[in-house]
Parts: structure tokens; sequence; C-alpha cells
């Protein structure tokens, strides 16, 4: 509940009472709360709480000087096959705060990148596949603990990867996040030279 005199936002609109927050488990939606330069979600992960809270003031914000990325190159935007596995194989993922995060994983893509076969699992969330990998520019060229895709669900048994949208995970940026580590399996051999790359302050 709000303090006296504090003006206090759910959701966008005035909060004026005690409120249960809700953390975007499906079917509910993710509550927001906002008060001055602050923004307070409540998430919910394997079973646990936790706050993330923006700050526009954030000495992080002020300092960000954008993203950098490799040029845009259509050779690495590749079509892939998808094979089901015949039920989802369960995953667990190694965060950086040291948890571990159990996710599903409906099966694996193949494709050919700068000559060579690779293959990657991805992780369903709701519907879009999300691939975390780690190639040899990590912590070179990217960002050290791997980079990120998401794509559309397989349509007639193909997705397609453009690493040119491959990004870094929040906490390449902010020391205060937590992200999932890529799994030994996605580690790609060949180098990744498009998507988003690192820079030195971070």
């Amino acid at each position: 509940m709000p303090a006296a005199g504090i003006a206090v936002n759910l959701n966008g609109k005035p909060m004026t009472g005690p409120a249960v927050l809700r953390t975007g488990v499906a079917p509910d939606p993710r509550d927001r709360i906002q008060f001055g330069d602050f923004e307070i979600i409540v998430t919910a992960l394997d079973g646990n709480c936790q706050l993330a809270v923006r700050d526009r003031q954030s000495p992080l914000l002020k300092t960000f000087r954008g993203a950098l990325w490799f040029p845009v190159n259509a050779g690495y935007r590749v079509e892939a096959a998808f094979t089901p596995y015949p039920q989802p194989k369960e995953l667990k993922i190694p965060d950086t705060s040291g948890r571990i995060r159990t996710r599903q994983v409906p099966g694996y893509v193949t494709f050919r990148l700068n000559g060579d076969t690779m293959r990657l699992e991805p992780i369903a969330t709701g519907n879009e596949l999300f691939f975390m990998f780690k190639d040899p520019t990590s912590g070179r060229e990217t960002y050290g603990a791997g980079r990120y895709l998401d794509t559309e669900m397989p349509k007639n048994g193909k997705v397609v990867l453009d690493f040119n949208k491959a990004y870094d995970p929040y906490c390449a940026f902010n020391p205060y996040s937590s992200c999932p580590i890529p799994p030994k399996q996605n580690t790609l051999l060949t180098r990744v030279e498009a998507g988003e790359k690192v820079r030195g302050d971070h």
C-alpha cells in the first residue's frame, strides 16, 4: 500500500490501496508498479519470486553508449531443419547467479554455416523458439557468456536463423541481472561474425 503523499501507479493507473501483484505466470498478466523514476515488476522463476527494479536515473543508463553490431551479412541468415524429440527434453540450465533453471527443449535444428554443419537446441517460450549459443568470438568480439537468438516456431519442419539479430543478454549491461548460460551442446565451432558485439566497458 502506498505511503501517504506518495503517488504510485499500478499498470498506469493510480494505486489507492493494497494490491496482490501478479507475476506474469500464465494465464495472468504481469503487474507493474511505477513511482517517480522507478518501476518494479515481480517475476516468478522456477517457483521463486524476484523483483526487477528499473531506475530512469541509473548511472548505468546514463552512461550507456549504445549497442555495437557487426555489419549485416546475408550469409548469416540460414534455413535450418527442425527435428522434434518424441517428447520434449528437460534441460537444466545454470544462470549467472548460480541458480539452475529447468526448461523444455522441443527438438533441435541442423544447418550449414561457413561451410560446416551445425546443431543447436532451442527452448520453447510461448510462440517462439529461444536459442542460446557461444562461438569462437565469445569473450573476444562478442559477450563472453554467449548470445541469444529468437525465432518463430517451425513451419513445415524449417526454422530461419538470422544471426544478424543475435543479441547480448541483460547481464552484459547490468551486473544485477541474472541470465541463463548457453548449454555446452550449443557451442558452435565456427565464428559467428554477425549480430551484437561487446563493448570494452561491459
